[in-house]
């Protein structure tokens, strides 16, 4: 099982374990669809890092996304994927930094890649707006 196994959990399978109502059922999976709309600092701090506050996580993303080329290592965690988003990746800043953020936070080259090709518009975004739509893409 992997991370992302949690955003495909359904309704009939929460109801199947001990414990689970109508009712709890339906909060956890009400619950769920709402992490889909965090930002990148807020899920950083929601890992409770030892000493890492939401300003430390603030910070911490300023620090990093100014001292990391992005672009090479977008290219390094595609390598051997089919797909154009290596590309996209490049093409667009805030969309290289979702595609980190998501594989960095356990999301796997493949579902990012389906998450994206399910996106029909690919206009510029910021990363929040980025990764919010790749949460909501992912299965």
């Amino acid at each position: 099982k992997e991370f992302s196994d949690l955003y495909r959990l359904t309704f009939d399978e929460l109801m199947t374990l001990d414990g689970f109502k109508d009712k709890k059922a339906q909060n956890l999976l009400d619950s769920i669809e709402k992490s889909k709309e965090t930002t990148l600092q807020r899920f950083l701090y929601a890992l409770g890092i030892p000493n890492i506050g939401q300003k430390a996580a603030k910070q911490m993303i300023l620090d990093l996304k100014s001292k990391i080329d992005t672009g090479a290592l977008v290219e390094n965690s595609l390598k051997g994927e089919e797909s154009s988003l290596n590309q996209v990746g490049n093409e667009s800043p805030d969309l290289t930094d979702a595609m980190l953020a998501m594989n960095s936070l356990g999301y796997s080259n493949a579902d990012i890649m389906r998450a994206l090709s399910r996106i029909e518009d690919k206009s510029d975004r910021s990363t929040q707006e980025w990764m919010t739509l790749i949460l909501k893409n992912i299965d």
